[in-house]
């Protein structure tokens, strides 16, 4: 039986371990399934917890390559190949470094990394990971662009209604324009939500990690899945 060591990530400290898709304690339950399904004997769990797969400085991870470098296992199974780096380079060194010669496994993708057509299709994943990240991260970027630029005009007119979350409406001193500015407390949670949503969390599952957290909306109120719908559609139409 061989030995291996599992890897598990999230991107934010707002998931849980409980069993919400993609969060820590579901990672860890399909990755000892798998392992008992295909007769691997798992030796170590290495965390990181609230780390971007953008690159490779995760505390956890680079302790689980130079564990990989030593021989103290024979290989590394991972839930899903974006929890393990979501750039290709990245991804590419790491399988011809320290695993080279080594088991991987994917919970989700079945890959076999020992033939050619396991290589070239861990790639094609590993550039659909990187492009997701990317246009996340230009959608972002968009969007702070565009409240940049309101924030550096006239104002806004109160026929936009309700105050989008992540922000407060504040006057001029003569009282007559109008505009929105930043609510920093909002916006770290607004940063959680887009962060969420793009790990692939629907906006259920997002609403349910919100309320056990206890982070109330903007009324004070329990959130629901057409609360964060409308806080996302609300923020990236500014």
């Amino acid at each position: 039986m061989k030995t291996v060591d599992a890897y598990i990530r999230v991107s934010t400290k707002h998931q849980l371990r409980d069993d919400d898709t993609g969060s820590l304690a579901s990672q860890e339950l399909k990755i000892r399934q798998y392992c008992q399904l295909n007769n691997l004997s798992l030796q170590r769990i290495f965390v990181d917890e609230g780390k971007s797969g953008k690159n490779t400085n995760r505390p956890a991870l680079q302790n689980l390559l130079k564990r990989i470098e030593s021989g103290h296992t024979d290989g590394v199974v991972v839930y899903t190949l974006s929890r393990f780096s979501r750039s290709v380079r990245d991804l590419q060194n790491i399988l011809h470094g320290p695993l080279r010669g080594k088991e991987f496994h994917s919970c989700q993708e079945k890959i076999d990394v020992n033939t050619a057509f396991g290589q070239f299709f861990l790639t094609i994943l590993g550039a659909l990971a990187e492009m997701e990240r990317k246009m996340s991260a230009e959608r972002t970027k968009e969007g702070l662009a565009r409240r940049r630029e309101m924030w550096v005009k006239s104002g806004i007119s109160k026929k936009l209604g309700a105050v989008p979350y992540g922000y407060r409406q504040v006057t001029d001193k003569d009282g007559k324009r109008i505009k929105y500015e930043p609510d920093q407390d909002q916006q770290r949670i607004l940063a959680e939500i887009r962060c969420l949503r793009g790990e692939g969390y629907g906006v259920d599952a997002i609403a349910r990690i919100l309320n056990r957290n206890k982070i109330p909306s903007q009324k004070g109120r329990s959130w629901y899945g057409m609360t964060v719908k409308r806080v996302l559609e609300q923020v990236s139409a500014l």
